[in-house]
C-alpha cells in the first residue's frame, strides 16, 4: 500500500483529517486517487463539438455520431499510421467558402448498419445541417474525408448509365469539398454549388 501511495503526496494529511469522523469523504478520495487510469476517449469525439452533437441528436434522433471503432482496425490503423485521426466517420473543412470551419459526419442508424452523411455547416453558434447522401452499404466499410479546390472528373463511369440526378460529368469548384465512398474503392467527391450538393465519380 505504501508503494501504491507514493505518488500521492497528501493522502498522510486526508487520513489526519480522518478523526474529524468524515470517513465516508476520505474513502472517496482515495478511492479516486488509487483507482485505474480512465478509459480512453473515442477518437471521433473530439472532433464533434458539444453543440452540433446536441443539434444531431435532436434532427436525427435514429442514428448515432460516428465512433472511431466503426470501420475495421486495419483501415484505421492504416489512417493513423499516414497522419490521420484515426476517425474515417468525421472529416473538417470550408465546404461553403465562409472562412469557417465546417464538418462533415457519417451517422449509423441506430437499428441497422447503414448510415448518413450529413454536413454541418457553421452559423454562429448554431448548425446548418445538411442530408448530402443516404448511405446504403454498411457504414463499417465506408469513409468520409476533405478534399481539396479544384477540377474534378468525368468519372469512370460517366456516360455507362444514365446519371444520378446529383451526378456531374465534372466540377470546378474554388471551396473544399467531402469525399466518401466505400474503403480501397472508388469515392464520390461532393462539392456546394450554388447551395445544393453535387459529385463526380473518382476512381481510388
Amino acid at each position: 500500500m505504501a508503494a501504491a501511495l507514493a505518488g500521492y503526496p497528501r493522502v498522510r494529511r486526508i487520513q489526519a483529517v480522518r478523526r474529524g469522523g468524515d470517513v465516508t469523504f476520505i474513502a472517496a478520495v482515495l478511492a479516486a486517487a488509487l483507482s485505474g487510469p480512465a478509459a480512453p476517449v473515442d477518437r471521433c469525439r473530439p472532433l464533434v463539438p458539444p453543440s452540433l452533437a446536441k443539434q444531431i441528436a435532436t434532427t436525427y434522433p435514429g442514428h448515432r455520431l460516428p465512433r472511431g471503432n466503426d470501420q475495421d482496425a486495419y483501415n484505421v490503423r492504416y489512417n493513423l499510421k499516414h497522419g490521420g485521426s484515426g476517425c474515417l466517420g468525421v472529416a473538417t473543412g470550408d465546404f461553403d467558402g465562409d472562412k469557417r470551419r465546417d464538418i462533415a459526419l457519417l451517422l449509423t442508424a441506430r437499428d441497422k448498419p447503414d448510415g448518413l452523411l450529413v454536413v454541418a455547416l457553421r452559423r454562429g453558434a448554431q448548425w446548418l445541417l445538411e442530408l448530402v447522401e443516404t448511405v446504403e452499404d454498411p457504414i463499417r466499410g465506408e469513409y468520409v474525408g476533405t478534399v481539396e479546390p479544384g477540377e474534378y472528373g468525368p468519372g469512370p463511369f460517366w456516360g455507362e448509365s444514365p446519371p444520378w440526378p446529383n451526378e456531374m460529368e465534372v466540377i470546378k469548384s474554388t471551396t473544399e469539398g467531402v469525399v466518401t465512398g466505400m474503403l480501397e474503392s472508388t469515392g464520390r467527391y461532393y462539392f456546394r454549388l450554388n447551395g445544393k450538393w453535387r459529385f463526380v465519380w473518382i476512381s481510388d
